[in-house]
């Protein structure tokens, strides 16, 4: 198989793949506000998985770029998809163009998804931890029955509705 096609097939499953990464990040977006972490926890290691294999590819998409470095005596480290697609004899040029203007619109959809996710978790906790400060706080001095040691404290015996004075 061609340089150029083999890395047409993994652009293609690149982009597959973070089509599929969006969706997980739309159902996680709607999990944190729903604050399921069951959930959220199911969905995390689909994820996760789904990482991984966009990483496999990323490492052979390498490998190919390094081959076509290589072979177009270019330094592959530098070597972008963008130069890729201008060289001489690339059969598959068109594609690979759709591929880069997919991907480009894919990882800026995912880096928006990402710092939406990042602020809805941050302002969850932020809520979770008011409403525990909340539920925890002391009660006012005047109307506890107990002191700041926590020994009950001296009530008066006088009461609204009974005169104690005759």
């Amino acid at each position: 198989m061609e340089l150029f096609e083999q890395l047409d097939r993994l652009v293609e499953k690149k982009t597959v793949h973070y089509g599929q990464l969006i969706d997980l990040l739309n159902e996680e977006w709607r999990h944190i506000g729903d604050s399921d972490l069951e959930k959220l926890e199911a969905l995390l290691v689909r994820k996760e998985a789904l990482l991984i294999t966009i990483h496999e590819i990323n490492l052979q998409r390498e490998q190919v770029v390094r081959a076509i470095g290589e072979q177009f005596e270019i330094d592959p480290v530098s070597l972008t998809l963008k130069e890729i697609i201008r060289l001489p004899g690339n059969t598959h040029r068109t594609r690979l163009q759709h591929f880069r203007r997919v991907l480009r619109s894919q990882i800026d959809t995912i880096n928006r998804m990402n710092q939406t996710n990042r602020k809805l978790v941050r302002q969850s906790a932020r809520t979770v931890k008011e409403s525990i400060d909340y539920l925890v706080e002391p009660a006012p001095q005047q109307f506890s029955p107990y002191n700041p040691k926590g020994d009950v404290a001296d009530v008066p015996l006088e009461g609204r509705m009974v005169r104690t004075s005759a």
